[in-house]
């Protein structure tokens, strides 16, 4: 997708359904026609960054929707939480958990004897709403507190420009840092500490021999994780190392994620804990395979095919800059 058609299919993201296809083809015209004016004064062709320049001076994708009436639509309870910026990709990324939940669910049912019990599905769709509008709600507060007056003058949406040809905000280097930073000490805590994970269970069960197995190679890559952010905080311009890391820490989970659900049990009863302590054991391993087979192995699939992507864009952007600087 060349960069004025990704401009406009952004700027359609916020324009009436009904004269969405007009405006952009209008747009279009318009676009390429002065691309075309610049092209024959420079004789040669744009180069992508220039490209961008051009795109970004004639206005913020959003913007410019608003110009042909498009809708700015966004979260508010008494004052803006998520703003029209990320609110597209907020919608994409609640419906798509939901569609995955509904699927879950719908295999747990087909092999459960509760079949007709609903309300485990609206307590995960309900959970799922409630922290995702907490997480779009503090990215907007990070992303609107932690603009340069650069950024005020002519913002980004999520988008465009694509990954390729932004830099790494330090602010979302930095939340990323702390935020994997506290999950990681959490999971190095889970064996000193069992109610981290498994709460009162902690009285019932104990963690049965596998998780040894599998424990220092989740640490690590959750210290990839940290270190990727780290990396970023400093070098804001290597857009490149989150696609390749985040590839890459998804296909090990991946790997990981077969073996571990072939492996049960997970947790064993306490003898002296008496019958309740197999029962507790037995539900904590059930919904522990599930978790595996259904929640993460779907996520990091997801994952592991967006950031794929994202490297495959950064791979043909830098063979197309090969080749300009070639000529």
């Amino acid at each position: 997708m060349t960069l004025l058609a990704q401009y406009l299919k952004t700027v359609g993201m916020y324009l009436p359904g009904k004269e969405r296809a007009d405006i952009i083809r209008e747009l279009g015209e318009n676009l390429q026609a002065e691309m075309d004016e610049r092209e024959a004064e420079l004789g040669r062709p744009l180069t992508e960054p220039e490209q961008q320049e051009f795109l970004l001076g004639h206005g913020n994708p959003m913007i410019v929707a608003g110009r042909y009436g498009g809708e700015h639509r966004a979260v508010s309870f008494g004052r803006q939480l998520i703003g029209p910026e990320l609110f597209p990709l907020y919608i994409r990324v609640l419906l798509g958990n939901w569609i995955i939940s509904a699927i879950v669910h719908a295999g747990i049912a087909f092999s459960s004897a509760d079949a007709n019990e609903p309300r485990p599905f609206f307590l995960a769709v309900t959970a799922q709403l409630v922290i995702i509008t907490a997480i779009f709600s503090a990215i907007d507060l990070l992303q609107r507190r932690s603009r340069s007056l650069e950024l005020e003058a002519m913002p980004r949406t999520w988008r465009f420009p694509p990954p390729y040809l932004q830099t790494i905000p330090r602010w979302q280097s930095r939340s990323g840092f702390i935020v994997w930073v506290l999950a990681t000490a959490w999971w190095a805590a889970i064996p000193y500490a069992p109610a981290l994970l498994i709460g009162g269970a902690r009285t019932y069960v104990k963690f049965a021999p596998v998780w040894s197995t599998y424990y220092w190679p989740v640490l690590f890559l959750m210290l990839a994780g940290v270190a990727q952010r780290a990396a970023n905080y400093v070098r804001p311009d290597w857009n490149w190392l989150p696609p390749v890391m985040r590839l890459g820490i998804s296909l090990i989970s991946l790997a990981l994620l077969y073996p571990m659900a072939m492996s049960g049990p997970y947790f064993i009863p306490i003898p002296a804990a008496g019958v309740a302590a197999e029962r507790v054991a037995e539900g904590l391993n059930v919904a522990t395979r599930v978790t595996i087979v259904w929640g993460l192995s779907i996520t990091f699939l997801i994952w592991a095919a967006m950031y794929a992507a994202q490297c495959v864009q950064h791979a043909r952007f830098l063979r197309r800059q090969r080749l300009e600087a070639s000529r």
